[in-house]
């Protein structure tokens, strides 16, 4: 039997992605969060192309996007290696 409401604890990425893909198929959901208010963190979020395809296809990709901005390129290496010198992946 199909449940006529879910419950969804955390409203992180992955809590909200979940509760709007759920709405979007009709069930009705409670989201619940344990922070009394959204609190900005020190570091920024990452989302890499699975993600983002998640995102897309919940409808909240265009927004995501417009509140934040993409990294083109990003250079990272480990300590031990030089700066500017190449690594094969």
């Amino acid at each position: 039997t199909r449940p006529e409401r879910i419950l969804v604890v955390g409203a992180g990425i992955a809590g909200c992605s979940a509760a709007i893909a759920l709405a979007s198929r009709g069930f009705g959901v409670t989201l619940v969060e344990k922070q009394a208010e959204w609190r900005f963190q020190s570091s920024g979020i990452f989302i890499y192309g699975n993600g983002l395809e998640r995102l897309r296809a919940v409808g909240v990709l265009p927004g995501i996007l417009a509140a934040g901005f993409a990294i083109e390129t990003l250079n990272a290496a480990p300590a031990t290696i030089a700066p500017g010198a190449r690594v094969a992946i």
